[in-house]
């Protein structure tokens, strides 16, 4: 190799180890920043003693990994390089299967039954939420259960190959679905909808990408809801309607929720997402009811996209039974208290129980027997 080459080529050499302390020092190209909660290890404040104990050393030294130039970018690049040569996800919470499905552990266990409670659990619980349903409508109350559509059942020949088992055993959500049916349960089926539109349907439901409903979907199954409490009710509620429909292959809000947490550099499968521009517009004619909803993370989609805020004179979000929320986009929420569950409840006018099926095995999350003791007070 000639003199000059070599010159040129450690020149360069040197340029690459620099740009990182470079970008460092004088951000000159704007990194966005890696998805999720991250603890950064806070910068020190020098000291002889903890220079000495070899405290300060170690310190800064977590400090200047973390902000080193581009690291969420060759964070990114080295996640993109695991990926796609291993099919590596990094993360103990999302799965790869084929053709770029990616799934959650728990749901695919739901799926086979592996968190099966048994029918007998299942038959107790069915029988007090029909007393808690027959006594709030005696109160000119609404009780709905609602299954989520599940990841699982929509994508049910992606699993990956380990995790592939000869047939579907018996699940909560099937005998849920079954007993809730048979005993008048008020039930909308949202996964049995979902997955039966599947091979119709011309907009996507569910993203291969993410673990819930998509936007689109969220909306159609807000529309239901309100079409439920319709016919139930006797009353006349609010709807969405759309006059512009925009279709895109970038993802928005959580349609590609647990491709995001992987902070890879591309998509891993390309799909055509659905957005369309509605309002809710208003007459005299509606009525608003005030409405609890009780349920978990698919019950979020339902508060962002204005459902909760436009269909309802009052709300409130009583997520996973343990906290609630009533505030747009107010994820934090204050804790729910025994005094509180008991007022909401008198007041409110419907009450919806929107689970996916790997929670259906702790269904209501205490709510059920809470409301059935109240109703039901034992001597």
């Amino acid at each position: 190799m000639p003199h000059t080459s070599k010159k040129r080529l450690l020149t360069v050499f040197f340029i690459l180890l620099l740009l990182p302390l470079l970008q460092q020092c004088f951000p000159f190209v704007s990194s966005t920043p890696l998805f999720g909660i991250y603890d950064e290890a806070p910068d020190v404040v020098f000291s002889w003693k903890e220079w000495f104990s070899g405290e300060y050393q170690a310190k800064k030294n977590d400090y200047l990994k973390e902000h080193m130039g581009f690291r969420a970018d060759l964070v990114r690049l080295k996640k993109q390089l695991d990926y796609s040569l291993y099919t590596n996800t990094n993360s103990t919470h999302v799965i790869a299967g084929t053709n770029g499905v990616l799934y959650q552990k728990t749901y695919i266990n739901a799926y086979y039954g592996d968190d099966f409670i048994g029918k007998d659990a299942v038959v107790e619980y069915v029988r007090q939420l029909k007393a808690i349903q027959d006594t709030m409508a005696a109160m000119g109350k609404t009780l709905l259960l609602a299954h989520a559509p599940c990841k699982a059942y929509f994508y049910p020949n992606d699993f990956p190959e380990n995790m592939r088992r000869n047939k579907h055993t018996t699940s909560n959500y099937d005998v849920y679905a079954q007993y809730a049916s048979a005993a008048h349960i008020n039930q909308l089926d949202f996964n049995a909808w979902f997955c039966a539109l599947k091979g119709t349907a011309s907009e996507l439901l569910y993203s291969k990408q993410g673990i819930h409903w998509t936007w689109y979907g969220a909306l159609l199954a807000a529309d239901s809801i309100s079409r439920y409490l319709e016919h139930n009710r006797k009353i006349k509620m609010m709807h969405p309607v759309w006059d512009a429909v925009t279709h895109t292959t970038d993802a928005m809000y959580t349609d590609d929720d647990i491709a995001a947490t992987l902070n890879l550099v591309f998509p891993v499968c390309k799909e055509t997402f659905t957005y369309p521009r509605y309002s809710y517009p208003e007459d005299a004619t509606q009525t608003k009811p005030k409405i609890i909803m009780v349920g978990d993370s698919f019950g979020w989609t339902l508060i962002e996209n204005y459902y909760m805020k436009q269909a309802t004179s009052k709300w409130e979000f009583w997520y996973y039974y343990r906290q609630r929320s009533n505030v747009q986009n107010d994820y934090t929420g204050v804790p729910l208290t025994e005094k509180h569950k008991y007022e909401a409840l008198d007041s409110a006018d419907c009450v919806l129980l929107l689970y996916t099926s790997h929670n259906l095995h702790t269904l209501g999350d205490g709510f059920i027997k809470h409301t059935y003791a109240h109703y039901f007070p034992q001597p």
